[in-house]
């Protein structure tokens, strides 16, 4: 590589600070010209003579990228910075790549674990399936897991270098999230993940935590706790009620996002 080739080095700076951010100096990605300047010419030259006089190494840039007060900021806004998507005053908030979503559905679920045990069941009913659906060409090689993230991979699939404030979720991916087996099949039952919880502890509250744990990565604030207990007193305390506040939470905008 050149060193006088002062474009790869920018296009690589650009690409990654996209990645990180859900929105780069210039967009779209790659679409460098003379009417379509970055938005911060200064800091993308500065992180791209680094890139260059650093061997182009690519761990480097990501660390630096990340270690920055930019990146650590938190997605929670104030009035005052609420329609900021240019000056990185707080983080964009960005969906989840399509594999990112498939495979934290499929963690939070239990499904991998489910379909290694009825691998065999659930292959001769995906093909059924396809088949009943004219969907033959879909099947071709590689394990079932495989087969169903190129399904959902097609529901979900987006413009991964998009700015983040340009998403907007379909019809299509919103009844694939509510209707899916994965975000009913493997939640519902006696072996479902919910009656894992129910086993595991006997206090509302510390069920409802433990799910609020389990599908965002927190403990519910005093509002939600509030709002989901009475809505399981109302319920009686059935498995179904702690089956529906798990569905709302993998049905939420904030499951679905990086933020």
């Amino acid at each position: 590589l050149s060193p006088d080739n002062k474009y790869f080095a920018q296009a690589l700076v650009n690409r990654m600070w996209g990645h990180f951010f859900g929105a780069a100096f210039v967009n779209p990605i790659d679409d460098f010209n003379a009417t379509n300047l970055p938005s911060h010419p200064e800091i993308l030259a500065l992180l791209a003579e680094d890139f260059r006089q650093n061997g182009y190494d690519l761990k480097r840039l990501v660390r630096i990228i990340v270690n920055t007060d930019v990146y650590q900021q938190a997605s929670i806004f104030s009035r005052n910075n609420a329609e900021d998507h240019q000056h990185y005053s707080r983080a964009l908030m960005r969906p989840m790549s399509p594999e990112q979503l498939f495979y934290s559905l499929m963690r939070v679920t239990d499904y991998e674990e489910t379909m290694k045990k009825v691998a065999k069941k659930q292959e001769e009913r995906m093909k059924k399936r396809m088949k009943e659906q004219g969907d033959e060409a879909m099947m071709g090689n590689g394990s079932f897991i495989d087969r169903v993230l190129e399904r959902f991979t097609v529901v979900f699939e987006n413009d991964e270098m998009g700015e983040a404030v340009d998403f907007t979720s379909t019809i299509t991916q919103a009844l694939y999230l509510m209707n899916g087996d994965m975000s009913n099949e493997r939640i519902e039952g006696n072996r479902g993940t919910v009656a894992k919880i129910l086993a595991k502890f006997e206090s509302e509250t510390r069920r409802i935590e433990e799910i609020f744990l389990m599908t965002l990565s927190r403990l519910p604030s005093k509002a939600e706790l509030r709002l989901y207990s009475s809505y399981v007193r109302r319920l009686r305390g059935a498995q179904q009620a702690y089956e529906d506040v798990f569905w709302v939470q993998i049905n939420s905008s904030e499951f679905f996002f990086n933020h």
